[in-house]
């Protein structure tokens, strides 16, 4: 089997918190927020989901966001989700 080839990388950087905070930020008029045991490869967390309706451009898609309680930095599961796609819409 063949690895596949990085054609580039962008060099890391420092960021301030200041940057991260924000980029978690969600519209409330459009976040969902539940209490949810979640299980992925690396274990069972409790966390605390946060479901985002549309982005302002795409109206039709949610974003999922589960953030484990106990632990910092992103989210151990993160799925989007378009209504064509789906039977149901959270």
């Amino acid at each position: 089997m063949q690895r596949a080839k990085i054609v580039s990388c962008p060099p890391p950087r420092r960021v301030r918190y200041e940057e991260l905070r924000k980029h978690a930020q969600f519209p409330k008029a459009r976040t969902t927020i539940r209490k949810e045991t979640v299980t992925v490869p690396a274990g069972t967390f409790d966390c605390t989901v946060y479901v985002v309706q549309g982005d302002g451009h795409k109206e039709d898609e949610a974003t999922t966001y589960c953030v484990a309680k106990n632990l910092l930095g992103a989210p151990v599961l993160f799925h989007q989700l378009e209504k064509k796609y789906a039977s149901f819409f959270p």
